[in-house]
């Protein structure tokens, strides 16, 4: 039976116990139950804070990529792609969100940052792009989900890059190409771009070059730099997690509404136990507009998330990030992987104002929101400097149009 304690810096918060490698049991430390209230949120929302031992694996199973990236850190590892509890052993001292995961006491001495030059850099890069998954090294502890293939790194005062190095968190993420989809990430840039020039929360993105290789270099939104440099973890957990879906149900697909996924409703309902509605309400509607308006129908339960406060347990909507417009190219995902009242295509200003008030969003308010947003959308686009981008966001528009 395998045993993994689940740290807020040296604070045990709860124990992960495995029977079989693959189903996870949660144990909350005295330490977190006598912390606050009970029944909050602490490592999920489908996780509160109780004295029972619980099922994790959902939970569990988010901390950890996808499809050829599982396999590549499955086999590094040694293990099948299902031994979640061995995976988070190796990997589990820098993963998503505020805590780490390790069989014994995180021990900070041990972190260290090994500075890239321009070559190994390039090099580093060029090794993921081959062999899709992650940099993996001996002394690689660290976690991403997703599919896409990507390099973790910490920002050094210089300028420069460096490899985190045994559990130290890093506070970047570097997206490549994968060869099929020209320009994906220079679209996906433009989206986050244009997001937070209409006045959407989204991740900070820059787009550079190493040595020819276009990369999309994201800052992590889970990871805060204090006011003396030090870099935090804050907690966040994606809409799966959130919502206890296994996104390895129906063949990998479990993480879309059509197979048992996350639809907008149920997180509006989360909002609405944990967090505040007059916030996340109007965050959720504008986020959900403009996923439609950008064409990105891979907007699934993986790439909804959720900001939660381990002191307190308030959540809120975390920034949007993964906004790729695969509407742009024919062969990916052309209808939306969360429905809008009910509907993945052909979406109506109507049916954006009928699903917010299924939430519980005045229609008034809703009208009002999306009227607002449409203009602040008109205005970014103007300066968009993708071309495809803008045409598509403005053909678009008009689906919001009276």
């Amino acid at each position: 039976m395998k045993r993994l304690g689940v740290w807020h810096d040296d604070v045990l918060v709860a124990e992960l116990e495995a029977k079989r490698p693959w189903d996870l049991r949660c144990r909350y430390s005295a330490a977190a139950i006598e912390a606050g209230d009970a029944n909050r949120p602490l490592l999920s929302c489908s996780l509160p804070v109780t004295r029972q031992k619980v099922p994790a694996t959902p939970w569990v199973r988010g901390l950890l990529p996808e499809g050829e990236h599982l396999l590549a850190v499955a086999t590094t590892a040694g293990v099948p792609t299902n031994y979640y509890a061995d995976l988070l052993a190796r990997y589990g001292r820098d993963v998503a969100g505020a805590f780490t995961i390790s069989v014994d006491e995180p021990d900070e001495r041990r972190w260290a940052v090994e500075p890239y030059d321009d070559d190994q850099l390039a090099a580093e890069l060029r090794s993921v792009a081959d062999a899709p998954g992650f940099a993996i090294r001996d002394d690689s502890e660290l976690s991403i989900a997703g599919l896409q293939s990507k390099l973790l790194v910490c920002a050094l005062d210089d300028g420069q890059w460096g490899r985190p190095v045994n559990g130290r968190p890093s506070s970047h993420i570097m997206k490549l190409d994968d060869g099929r989809y020209d320009d994906l990430l220079v679209a996906e840039h433009a989206c986050l771009r244009l997001a937070s020039d209409a006045g959407l929360r989204a991740a900070h993105s820059n787009l550079i070059n190493v040595d020819g290789l276009d990369v999309l270099v994201v800052e992590r939104y889970d990871r805060r730099r204090t006011d003396d440099g030090i870099l935090e973890r804050i907690h966040q957990e994606d809409s799966c997690q959130a919502l206890g879906v296994n996104i390895d149900e129906q063949h990998g697909r479990g993480k879309f509404e059509r197979f048992g996924g996350p639809t907008f409703a149920q997180i509006a309902e989360l909002c609405d136990r944990y967090g505040d509605p007059t916030m996340a309400f109007p965050d959720l509607l504008a986020n959900a507009v403009f996923t439609w308006v950008i064409g990105n129908g891979d907007a699934h339960g993986k790439n909804v998330s959720l900001l939660v406060d381990i002191q307190t347990g308030h959540i809120d909507l975390a920034p949007l990030y993964d906004t790729v417009p695969t509407a742009l190219w024919p062969t990916l995902r052309p209808t939306a992987a969360m429905s809008v009242n009910g509907k993945h295509e052909d979406v109506t200003r109507d049916d954006f104002v009928a699903e917010a008030r299924r939430w519980g969003f005045a229609r008034a308010g809703a009208e009002r929101l999306i009227d607002d947003l449409a203009v602040r959308l008109v205005a970014a686009t103007a300066d968009c400097r993708d071309d495809r981008v803008a045409s598509l966001v403005t053909e678009r528009l008009r689906t919001l149009e009276h």
